[in-house]
């Protein structure tokens, strides 16, 4: 499920390269909207599930598909029973989101401004990333099918809080800079592999779908104020600065793991 994100961000570097010095900045949206061709596709030639066809069809006929499920809502998952697991599934949500948006938002500045480089050189360090992010999607789910989904979340965080650190604190030559770029990069991927996954087994089968989306939602909705109060700050003490206190948004995404439960041998 995850390739898909580094190959979209792949193809974007390489329109905005490419085309954007043509056609100009809107080229990236029209580009963007070709999804809705792809969810056109899906419409029509992706078959439902037979399982639900089947289901649809029971109830059609008024056949009774085991007990009625109870009704749920926002409100099952501050019961005693599930806030324990949705106030930490807030927490590692937004850990990450912050992480992500950080990075992603002021990279290609950090790139430009602060390190010097050409359009050409950054570009091409973006595509290697992607490249990276598509192997660590693989090591991820490697590792959490050997080790079980907590230990490798909570170790691949705490390498990426290192690694984020030893990134950005220190003035590295180039080709040091651009190693431990990718080392973090792949580390911090590897996190993102396995995380659906991972908050999907921390509720009950009822409240699954509502406790992930309110968890992923809320911690994108709290994220989105960081890349202004970073804005802020680098006007102060610089933008590679306050992109390495971000560190410690991996280290508080692997005590969020930590306080989650083990779901080794969960499918």
């Amino acid at each position: 499920m995850m390739f898909g994100w580094p190959i979209g961000y792949g193809l974007t570097i390489l329109i905005s390269y490419f085309l954007t010095p043509i056609f100009g900045w809107p080229i990236l949206y029209f580009a963007g909207a070709t999804a809705v061709l792809l969810a056109i596709y899906i419409q029509v030639a992706i078959p439902e599930s037979p399982m639900w066809l089947q289901h649809q069809e029971d109830k059609k006929k008024g056949i009774a598909n085991g007990a009625p499920l109870a009704s749920v809502g926002f409100g099952d998952l501050l019961k005693r029973e599930n806030i324990r697991a949705f106030f930490w599934v807030v927490v590692l949500c937004t850990s990450m989101m912050i992480t992500y948006w950080s990075v992603n938002t002021f990279l290609p500045t950090v790139l430009a401004k602060e390190r010097g480089l050409s359009p050409k050189a950054y570009s091409t360090f973006l595509m290697v990333l992607q490249f990276l992010a598509a192997i660590a999607y693989v090591v991820g789910g490697i590792a959490a099918t050997k080790f079980g989904k907590r230990p490798s979340m909570a170790v691949f965080a705490f390498l990426s809080a290192v690694t984020f650190f030893v990134w950005l604190a220190f003035e590295w030559p180039d080709h040091i800079f651009f190693i431990a770029g990718g080392a973090n990069w792949m580390v911090a991927s590897a996190i993102w592999a396995i995380l659906a996954a991972y908050l999907v087994e921390q509720f009950p089968t009822n409240i699954r779908a509502i406790g992930v989306a309110a968890g992923f939602s809320s911690g994108r909705l709290i994220s989105t104020i960081v890349p202004l109060a970073m804005g802020a700050a680098a006007q102060k003490i610089g933008l590679t600065a306050v992109m390495t206190a971000i560190s410690i948004f991996y280290l508080l995404a692997m005590v969020a793991v930590l306080m989650l439960k083990e779901s080794k041998g969960h499918m």
